[in-house]
């Protein structure tokens, strides 16, 4: 099924197949511990995602510290009420569906958290939520964006 969708790649070897996920499915692909409940970071395809409707606040931005960054970068929190998208066209199966899991619920509103990495800004955090893909990036700043 998610060969056919084109999300995967099958690739046979001696002892079975390797399954290499395509560039269609990375946007797809997540293997998040946020909840705790994925403690092996377990690769799992996700197909629904956040749709903002309203940010709720925004905090001023300020130079921060992330992990792997040598310098200090623009980063700001915000808060936004979400629901969620229509099912992507390739989950439309009964095998799929029966082989899914469920993850912890999400919150609406959840806090994002925004850093700015050389021009444009990038969510790189969401707090309550199972997911960092967030599919309408127009009502985030743009590149030339500041306040």
């Amino acid at each position: 099924m998610l060969e056919r969708a084109g999300l995967v790649q099958r690739r046979q070897v001696p002892d079975g197949y390797l399954y290499h996920v395509t560039p269609d499915g990375f946007d797809y692909y997540f293997d998040d511990d946020q909840f705790g409940n994925n403690p092996e970071h377990e690769p799992y395809l996700c197909y629904s995602t956040m749709v903002p409707q309203r940010v709720t606040w925004s905090e001023p931005v300020r130079l921060e510290t992330r992990q792997f960054e040598a310098r200090r970068l623009p980063t700001f929190r915000a808060a936004f009420e979400w629901q969620p998208s229509a099912d992507a066209d390739w989950a439309d199966n009964p095998f799929l569906r029966s082989h899914s899991v469920v993850l912890g619920p999400a919150r609406s509103p959840t806090v994002a958290t925004f850093v700015k990495f050389d021009a444009s800004w990038e969510l790189v955090d969401l707090s309550q939520a199972h997911t960092d893909r967030v599919v309408d990036p127009s009502v985030w700043p743009t590149a030339g964006w500041m306040p």
